[in-house]
């Protein structure tokens, strides 16, 4: 019997929360080893990479809280990267502090199985062509 694409996506969103928390501490541990003494931009470049990730997978996949955060993180980052000096204390702090805040979120919508992560009911597209998804 053929999977829907319904079924296809229930997989991949199952795919993704299963993985969100590996993901979460790769981001954690690559944040806590950056030095500021010796920054460069590809070590934040990665971890730009790394929460730009997250904020599309986590907008595909219903969680779109997760994905303001972190698109907001990143933006934070995105300033980082374009700066010609390594950020200051400050400016680490209050990225390391907005990466908490959007750690504990996603942490709390997968404890809780929060309603976002279901996926939106499909409307019939009468008249129109039809619908495709792109994974």
């Amino acid at each position: 019997m053929p999977y829907s694409v319904s079924d296809t996506l229930n997989k991949l969103r199952k795919q993704f929360t299963d993985q969100l928390p590996e993901k979460l501490n790769v981001m954690r541990n690559h944040i806590q080893h950056l030095d500021l003494n010796k920054w460069t931009k590809a070590d934040v470049e990665v971890l730009h990479r790394l929460i730009h990730g997250l904020t599309g997978s986590a907008g595909t996949f219903g969680m779109h809280s997760v994905s303001n955060s972190a698109r907001f993180l990143q933006n934070r980052i995105t300033v980082l990267l374009k700066a010609t000096s390594a950020p200051t204390q400050e400016d680490w702090h209050s990225i390391c502090t907005d990466f908490d805040r959007l750690d504990k979120l996603a942490r709390i919508q997968l404890e809780t199985n929060a309603p976002s992560l279901k996926p939106h009911s499909v409307t019939p597209r009468l008249n129109h062509a039809p619908l495709i998804h792109v994974v």
